[in-house]
């Protein structure tokens, strides 16, 4: 069981991992190689161990840069911390050099181009459970009877469930001191009038727009789009949360 002040060893996976590297990380991590080797692939952060205080874990993250693997640390209160709740935004109004979001609620919030650390576009995925009734007829086999034989029908009520997979794309804008975005977009909570004569009739095209308008707007920020592979809520939380650390710390 992971302690709640224990220390996380994160890597990006490199391009490819020799057998020397999978060994050396291996030994450093004190995993099985065959683990370890599942883990330097791919190219999502992965934790790959573990360490009681703080000053193993950077022993374990210094010896594995030593290595040329991109590694850091981050502790197991830091990673599950409860966000705050981010800004929703809802619409998009471009103000000169700035750009002002506004949520549902008419709040607005405006983002210089310095704020702006990073752009992550990801999609997340979840399950729908959509419930209607049926109605259907049936043969009431009492009452033909009784009629002497002629058919007789009654109508019921059946409830049907049906779950279906539904996934959504969403951009978050990230500042330089904190792993908390500064704003989310999500792709079918948003009105994309800002984009005037170039707006399209899905909103798939819609948010791949808006991505381009604002990385044109803050083009000194970083960019990754990873994440377009559909995760779960709650998987997708926590590599947001490791990429932004990531850019922290190597860039």
């Amino acid at each position: 069981m992971i302690q709640k002040d224990s220390f996380h060893i994160v890597v990006m996976p490199p391009t490819s991992a020799s057998l020397d590297l999978i060994q050396k990380v291996s030994a450093i991590i004190r995993q099985p190689e065959h683990q370890i080797k599942l883990q330097m692939a791919g190219k999502f952060l992965r934790i790959i161990g573990h360490c009681s205080t703080e000053s193993k874990a950077v022993e374990s993250v210094g010896l594995l840069v030593k290595l040329g693997v991109q590694a850091f640390r981050i502790s197991e209160n830091e990673l599950r911390r409860q966000s705050d709740g981010s800004f929703a935004a809802h619409t998009l109004e471009i103000r000169q050099v700035n750009l002002t979001f506004y949520n549902k609620a008419g709040k607005q919030k405006t983002i210089e181009e310095s704020d702006v650390f990073l752009i992550i576009a990801g999609k997340c995925s979840h399950t729908e459970t959509l419930t209607h009734i049926e109605h259907k007829m049936s043969l009431n086999l009492m009452s033909t009877i009784l009629s002497g034989g002629l058919p007789i029908f009654k109508k019921e009520d059946v409830k049907q469930e049906t779950t279906t997979n539904l996934s959504e794309q969403f951009i978050q804008l990230y500042g330089g001191q904190s792993d908390e975005p500064l704003l989310v977009i999500r792709q079918k909570d948003f009105d994309y009038s800002f984009l005037g004569q170039q707006k399209a009739a899905i909103s798939t095209a819609n948010i791949s727009l808006t991505i381009t308008k604002l990385r044109e707007h803050y083009c000194h920020s970083l960019f990754d789009d990873r994440l377009m592979f559909p995760f779960s809520y709650d998987d997708i939380a926590t590599q947001l949360r490791l990429l932004w650390h990531y850019y922290r710390e190597f860039n």
